[in-house]
């Protein structure tokens, strides 16, 4: 690479937007200002600016300067890789639309999950409040027989230990054994 009356500072980790080479800083031999070059075409900043850093974000940013005027240069004009550049930069875009549609999405699904867990809950609490109703009225009638008096005592101690658990914080619960 040909740089006159340039001093080359550093290597910039940046590629080029027009062919992948490494950019190198340089500063104007007769005054103190800043320039990059690339050492793989002839795509460079001129020396305008006042520090090296600016120099350097610039290059690194490329908001409305190398990459925008690379890609009006290179209008019409085919190379593999801006082609390879395009097609991974369209697949990324995609990508990303569709993460997108898929987070929104799961996002509505789960709202609506959320609304019908807590309705069928609620009709499940329902369901059972009308049951063990029913079993208080029918209690006499259980009572007649051994068996199903076993059994009903059965369900009143699970209840009672299920509404004990309830009450306890979590982190104090034993585990059953």
């Amino acid at each position: 690479m040909n740089v006159t009356n340039n001093i080359v500072i550093a290597s910039i980790t940046k590629p080029c937007p027009f062919c992948a080479g490494r950019g190198i800083l340089t500063q104007a031999a007769d005054r103190p200002v800043f320039g990059i070059q690339c050492t793989g075409c002839p795509s460079s900043f001129g020396h305008v600016f006042d520090t090296p850093d600016l120099a350097v974000a610039a290059w690194c940013l490329r908001r409305g300067t190398v990459s925008a005027a690379g890609g009006r240069a290179s209008k019409g004009k085919l190379s593999w890789r801006k082609g390879r550049s395009c097609r991974r930069n369209l697949r990324r875009a995609r990508e990303q639309k569709k993460l997108k549609w898929i987070g929104s999405r799961i996002d509505a699904m789960y709202r609506w999950l959320k609304e019908y867990r807590a309705k069928e809950i609620a009709e499940s609490e329902a369901a059972f409040t009308a049951s063990m109703a029913e079993l208080g009225v029918l209690e006499p009638r259980i009572r007649r027989y051994p068996d199903l008096s076993a059994m009903f005592d059965d369900l009143r101690l699970r209840q009672a230990q299920a509404k004990a658990r309830e009450s306890v914080p979590e982190n104090l619960h034993r585990p059953q054994q």
